[in-house]
């Protein structure tokens, strides 16, 4: 199973895109017809782990840099916003079974993710 680096650009926008293009990438390429048949199957274990998707230590890491840096207010930062931005990719992918457009990526950041962390 491939997995995604953490980025570090320099700017909390950036390394969320980075992220986020990424593991849209992966998902892709294991396919929305792979994983709904992996959900089915092994009814017993998180899809996330299944797949290896626990992102929370890499948006956690790219978190805590974007606090150092003074981008985001630390308060803000909660286990289910740090899963946010990964979770809705994951279900934007299951429910069209299309890879996630970079607009919709974009969306998920810029209308979404960030509002919660200001």
């Amino acid at each position: 199973m491939p997995t995604v680096s953490v980025p570090d650009t320099g700017n909390l926008r950036s390394d969320v895109l980075l992220l986020l293009n990424e593991l849209n990438e992966m998902l892709h390429q294991i396919g929305p017809k792979t994983i709904h048949g992996l959900m089915s199957v092994v009814s017993d274990i998180p899809f996330s782990d299944i797949l290896n998707l626990r992102r929370t230590n890499t948006m956690t890491v790219i978190l805590d840099r974007a606090i150092e840096r003074g981008e985001i207010r630390p308060e803000k930062v909660t286990p289910r916003i740090t899963r946010l931005p990964v979770d809705l990719v994951r279900h934007e992918l299951l429910i069209t079974l299309e890879p996630v457009s970079m607009k919709t990526i974009e969306e998920i950041v810029d209308e979404i993710f960030l509002p919660l962390l200001k």
